[in-house]
């Protein structure tokens, strides 16, 4: 428990901090606590692919396809399949349910190990961590939607 807690205070700088200088993340976060409806895409509601949908376009005018299999499927972008080579603004996908679909969950990641997503287990738009447990071991890969360069999109 005080391992938790010390890992969630070292990070707790870089939550409020490191994100801030970045458009997307910075929309992200205004929707933290927002509640999860399944079929939803904003603005007081989401799910997972309507909330990484809405923050894409309302930053970028990027339209993503609708559902997180057709987001993580999108070969319009990069394929990331290493953990340590995402950058933030990245799509995360995950395989969450037991099928031949790779992609059922999808959220955007924020750098240092942490994404953040619409948690239909949570209930609401929230910020969780790739570098251990659930998330670590059902991690699909990556999309990388905004090219490093000058920070543009595709």
């Amino acid at each position: 428990m005080k391992k938790k807690i010390l890992i969630f205070l070292f990070l707790l700088p870089a939550l409020f901090f490191s994100f801030a200088e970045h458009p997307l993340l910075e929309e992200a976060q205004l929707h933290l606590d927002k509640k999860y409806v399944y079929a939803t895409a904003g603005e007081k509601t989401f799910d997972c692919s309507g909330f990484t949908l809405y923050c894409f376009k309302k930053v970028y005018g990027i339209e993503l396809l609708r559902s997180a299999r057709e987001q993580g499927y999108d070969k319009t972008y990069t394929k990331i399949e290493i953990i340590e080579e995402l950058l933030p603004g990245d799509l995360v996908c995950f395989n969450t349910v037991k099928d031949k679909d790779l992609s059922d969950h999808v959220g955007i990641y924020m750098g240092d190990g942490n994404f953040i997503h619409a948690s239909s287990g949570q209930g609401k738009v929230c910020i969780s961590t790739l570098l251990e447990g659930y998330y670590n071991t059902h991690f699909s890969w990556g999309r990388r939607i905004i090219e490093e360069e000058n920070n543009e999109t595709r």
